[in-house]
C-alpha cells in the first residue's frame, strides 16, 4: 500500500455546511449598538442598528416566541445601561 493516503469525501451538504460554518461573522460589540427595537410589522423580530465607521448598519433579527424577544430586548438594554454608566457616557 505504498503511495496511497486516504482522503475522505465530502457529500454536497456537508461540503456545503463547512463552507457555511467557516465563514467568519463580523463582531460587533455592544457599546457600538445605537438603536435596539421591536419590528412593527412582525411581533417575533427586533431591529438592532450599529455604529460602524462611516454609517450605521440596521440588522433584523427573529426571535422564537414573544417572550424570548422581549428577554433578549432587556438584556441588551441592561447591559447598554450598565456599559453606558461604567463609561460616563
Amino acid at each position: 500500500m505504498m503511495g496511497t493516503s486516504l482522503e475522505k469525501k465530502k457529500g454536497f451538504i456537508s461540503g456545503l455546511l463547512s463552507k457555511i460554518s467557516s465563514e467568519k461573522k463580523k463582531e460587533r460589540p455592544i457599546v457600538s449598538i445605537v438603536k435596539i427595537d421591536r419590528v412593527r410589522d412582525n411581533p417575533l423580530a427586533l431591529e438592532i442598528v450599529f455604529a460602524e465607521k462611516n454609517s450605521n448598519k440596521a440588522i433584523f433579527y427573529e426571535c422564537i416566541t414573544k417572550d424570548n424577544l422581549s428577554e433578549i430586548l432587556a438584556k441588551i438594554n441592561f447591559l447598554l445601561v450598565s456599559i453606558k454608566r461604567s463609561l460616563n457616557v
